[in-house]
Parts: C-alpha cells; structure tokens; sequence
C-alpha cells in the first residue's frame, strides 16, 4: 500500500502545481504603459499599416505640444516614454518641459521588424546590387516614409492632439538614424532637431552621403535654426574587451567604421557657414552599437528639452 499511497501523493502534487500553475498563467495579462496609447495608421505612400503610439507628458496652454518621433517604436517608445514621464515628475530638477511621445513601429508583436525598417529607413538609390545588409531584400523608402510622416502621420496627430507643428523632432537609431539624416539632408525644415544615434552611414557604399553637397543649399531655404546630435558607441567599431577574438566580426566593424563615420560627418556639418546649424556629437565610452542606444535616448531628451526652453516658438 505504501506504494500506491505514494504514487497517489505525488500525482496529487504535480496535478496541484500543474493546476497552479495553469491558474497563475491563466492570470496574466499583457502589461500596459500607464498613460500611452496606440492605434493603427494606414499610408497611401508606403502601402503599410503602422502601429502609432502616444504619450503627452505635461499639458500644454498655448502653443501646443512639441512632439518627438521614435522609430523603430516597437522596441523604443516604452523606454523613451517612461523616460520623459518620469523627468516631466520632477521638472525643475531635470528642465523638463511638456511633449508628446510618439513611436512609429509596425503592428505585430516584434520588437523589430528587420525588413519592414529596412525597406522604409533607407535612402533611395540607383543600385542595391551591394548594400553591405545580406539579411534583407528590399530598400529605397526613405522618401515615401519621410511623406507618410509629414503628410499623413503628423495631421492626424493635429487632429488628436495639440501639437505644434513648428517644433516636430526625430530620434533614429541604425537604420533609423540613417532615415534621420535622410531627412536632414533632403529636407532640414522637416524636424526642428535630429537627434541621429550610430547612423548606419556604411549602408550601400556610403550612399547617404552622395546627398551632401546639396544639403547647404536646402539649408540656406530654412527659417529657423534646426539642432542636430550625433551619438555612437565606443565599441561600435572595436570589439569589447570582454568579447572573444572574432577575425569576421572585427572586419565587419572596420568596414563599417560607425566611430570614424560619425566624426567625419559631424566635422563636416560644423565646417559650413551656415548659421542655421548647431552640430553636437558624443561618443558614449564603453557601450556598443545596442547599448549606446539608451544614454543617446536620454540625453537626447535632456538636449531637447534644453534647446526648447531657448526657443520662443515651443512651450515651457
């Protein structure tokens, strides 16, 4: 009889831990970012729908809210969100003043979606033969994406909220700092200030970079001064010590040269005669290409909300 008693024991004590464990699975629900919200945009211009999420931090009386765009929202929104909620707590102590958060991601339950960034962050080009990106297979969108943000997102935006059209501003990390200096170089008066974090400059043989030399003209038509921060990682082009030798990985970095790419086109920025432009760029010491990300978000805002408190036309 022991036996059986002890065989009828344990199978009681793994149904009940099964059954426990069924009931506290069976509880749980998908966690929500207190204030956000979120809602699916449709664009005529890149036959996509994506999935928009808010957050207005502060009230705004006047002029409107200033409003940061993050790409690759999926991934970023509840980090810059969170963020700009919890400086906006204590706004004498961190300067901050009132925005509103939006993230620009794609509505399904990855945190990246690699093909459809790919396609909508990178400029358009004559070839795609050589992209130095062996994973994915479509490019070219940036300026169908740039249009669906201008013309579709930010009405719409309008039309919920109180938004100050005067003081849009983009953050852009990778490939989405790479569509941000699309957008710079094509179309300065887009945003009000970039703030560009490890910019995939090396993608397609340095393609952005062939929109350059006419970026003074397209300078000289703007009104306002427009503000641009550049972040990379120290170990965006070196391996960190604590990582094992890899000859492949190492020579990829080098090829890329995301430090060295950074600083050039930040010197070149500084060197126009142009008092339209304020170019600052940092590199964060110790931090790699997916960690750089979180300090340029933060000091990003910090930057932003130090630059509004200096402008007329944005509320503080």
């Amino acid at each position: 009889m022991k036996p059986l008693l002890l065989a009828l024991s344990c199978g009681v004590f793994f149904n009940l831990a099964e059954g426990h464990q069924a009931t506290s699975m069976g509880n749980l629900k998908p966690a929500i970012l207190p204030n956000a919200q979120e809602y699916v945009l449709h664009s005529q211009f890149t036959k996509k729908d994506y999935r928009i999420q808010v957050m207005p931090v502060g009230e705004v009386k006047h002029i409107g809210y200033s409003v940061l765009y993050v790409l690759d929202g999926d991934a970023l929104f509840p980090a810059a969100a969170s963020m700009a909620q919890n400086m906006m707590a204590r706004s004498q102590e961190t300067n901050a003043v009132p925005f509103l958060i939006v993230g620009i991601g794609y509505p399904n339950t990855q945190l990246l979606n690699p093909a459809e960034r790919a396609q909508d962050y990178t400029p358009p080009s004559e070839s795609y033969d050589d992209t130095g990106d062996k994973t994915n297979k479509k490019f070219g969108g940036a300026e169908n994406f740039y249009r669906f943000i201008q013309e579709e997102l930010s009405p719409d935006l309008h039309h919920r909220f109180s938004i100050n059209t005067a003081q849009q501003n983009i953050f852009g990390h990778s490939y989405g700092g790479l569509f941000s200096l699309y957008s710079l170089f094509n179309h300065p008066n887009g945003f009000r200030n970039y703030l560009i974090a490890s910019p995939s400059v090396w993608w397609n043989q340095q393609r952005i970079l062939q929109d350059l030399p006419a970026f003074p003209e397209h300078l000289q038509k703007i009104k306002e001064k427009i503000g641009v921060r550049f972040t990379v990682g120290e170990y965006e082009q070196k391996l960190a010590p604590y990582m094992k030798q890899d000859t492949e990985r190492q020579k990829q970095l080098d090829q890329r040269a995301m430090v060295t790419q950074v600083k050039n086109v930040a010197e070149k920025l500084n060197g126009l005669p142009n008092d339209k432009l304020a170019v600052v760029s940092k590199i964060y010491p110790e931090e790699t290409h997916m960690t750089s990300v979180m300090p340029a978000l933060l000091d990003g805002l910090k930057w932003l909300f130090s630059r509004c408190k200096t402008q007329q036309n944005c509320e503080h």
